[in-house]
């Protein structure tokens, strides 16, 4: 059984009381008592469970991390041929908040073994969250997330802005040309009809 966890990685490996475990984010193993056994294994399961949604949650913000030097030219100066841009910047947007609810979901279940687990099964939980650094993993997502929302933010309102602007001198533009044909055809009736 050991090397079957440990072909899955380098196994965590924790002795509580008389009970061995090995973990791996996809394997795990567990020798001990009997009575015991069904409540560490529920342990494992449920920080196994939250663990891997963190996982996740780090490659898909890694992921998302590999496009900031593309797209950080948005937060200040934006032209045209961005605008082209903006319906990713929304999708992305709208990704980052739901990677922040997912986060805020499940920062706090990871910190914290269930109160329905027993003791020795508590402790485990808090052990493994200990020895896989999970604290440091939450912070430093929680300054990744940070760091691109606060990108994508200010990109989605440059872009935004350039918009309304666009779009705003467009129509200053037309009214000013149909003042324009306005005013000459008033003068082609005062000098050229009226004489």
């Amino acid at each position: 059984m050991q090397e079957w966890v440990a072909s899955d990685g380098v196994p965590v490996e924790l002795m509580l009381q008389s009970d061995r475990v090995l973990w791996t984010p996809r394997r795990a193993f567990v020798l001990g008592a009997a009575d015991r056994g069904d409540d560490l294994v529920n342990s494992l399961v449920t920080f196994t469970f939250f663990e891997s949604r963190l996982s996740r949650l780090e490659e898909e913000v890694f992921a998302l991390l590999g496009k900031v030097s593309h797209d950080s030219h948005l937060t200040h100066q934006v032209g045209r041929r961005d605008l082209r841009r903006w319906s990713d910047v929304n999708d992305i947007t709208r990704r980052l908040w739901s990677f922040r609810a997912c986060f805020a979901a499940i920062e706090p279940r990871l910190e914290k073994a269930p109160l329905s687990l027993s003791g020795q099964a508590r402790r485990l939980y808090s052990e493994l969250f200990v020895i896989g650094e999970l604290a440091d993993r939450c912070e430093a997502l929680d300054g990744q997330l940070e760091v691109l929302e606060d990108l994508y933010e200010s990109a989605n309102d440059r872009l935004s802005e350039f918009s309304y602007f666009s779009k705003e001198y467009l129509l200053e533009a037309i009214i000013i040309g149909v003042l324009a044909v306005d005013l000459a055809l008033t003068i082609i009736d005062l000098f050229v009809i009226g004489h």
